[in-house]
């Protein structure tokens, strides 16, 4: 199946899977789902010389219900890093913020009794790029 057709049939069954709990993202993440098992072709034609054993690779182990369960587990153990690691540059970030929230405010003469801080999702990402 071609790419367009796999996302035109994948997104309306990411929408009658998730349907209206998470709005439009359903249609974002049917489409995901649907075009990921075929990423593997871009591998299979730089790893093998003629098509036809790119096809197999395609349509051997890829499709296989074991690389399902095998990819299943890699893919959350990846997601599950890349959250810690977030977690970690969070938590750093914390700290260092306090540092200069608490050195500026010294250098003010100014007495601290109480502050809050409340990270909101991508804070640090935008702090790192200014």
């Amino acid at each position: 199946m071609d790419s367009l057709t796999q996302i035109m049939l994948s997104a309306p069954c990411g929408e009658a899977v998730l349907g209206k709990k998470i709005d439009n993202k359903a249609l974002l993440f049917g489409v995901i789902g649907g075009t990921i098992p075929d990423l593997d072709v871009l591998v299979g034609n730089l790893a093998h010389d003629n098509e036809i054993d790119a096809m197999l690779f395609h349509r051997g182990f890829m499709y296989s219900i074991l690389f399902s369960v095998v990819g299943t587990f890699v893919f959350g153990m990846i997601t599950y890093g890349i959250n810690s690691l977030y977690m970690l540059l969070t938590l750093g970030n914390k700290f260092y913020v306090d540092a200069v929230f608490s050195k500026s405010l010294e250098k003010n003469d100014m007495k601290n009794t109480r502050n809050i801080k409340e990270p909101a999702i991508f804070n640090n990402v935008l702090e790192l790029n200014k």
